[in-house]
């Protein structure tokens, strides 16, 4: 009954979700990452990865997450709302390579050119937040996290 029920699952939309394989780079769209337990959870599942952070403001504590940051994060893109606080956690806890953005336009295009430099073999959406401060919710997001990366691959 286990076995059968482990090979029918599949993982929830938006949950660590494979979008694209680009310029040597998987990405992955974990907008459903709320919070920074599930960051952190998703954090350890990639290889070297550029995280992409940021949403409505309040209740995270980003120092936390900086404190417990696995060793194959390299880089991190912040957007949104709270960018300013996680880029004051990441400076607190020594992490260096945090690129502030001003929209997710932008933190795309910096996750991919950190991925590049850094050699990372994944971009990892997973925001650590809620998404209230542009978005209905976390599934608009995701949407829009897949059609803004649609956008930027037909421009290479």
């Amino acid at each position: 009954c286990t076995a059968s029920a482990l090979a029918d699952f599949k993982r929830p939309h938006y949950r660590r979700q494979l979008i694209a394989i680009a310029e040597g780079v998987y990405v992955y769209n974990d907008s459903k990452s709320t919070n920074v337990s599930a960051c952190l959870c998703a954090c350890s599942s990639v290889g070297d990865c550029v995280l992409m952070l940021g949403g409505q403001k309040g209740g995270e504590d980003f120092v936390n997450l900086f404190s417990h940051l696995p060793s194959n994060v390299k880089a991190v893109t912040a957007q949104g709302e709270n960018a300013d606080v996680i880029y004051e956690a990441a400076k607190t806890c020594g992490f260096a390579d945090v690129r502030v953005c001003d929209s997710l336009e932008s933190a795309i295009s910096e996750a991919f050119e950190a991925a590049k430099e850094l050699k990372c073999e994944s971009i990892l959406f997973s925001p650590a937040s809620k998404s209230f401060d542009l978005y209905e919710n976390f599934e608009e997001r995701a949407e829009k996290f897949d059609s803004q990366i649609a956008n930027y691959l037909s421009k290479r």
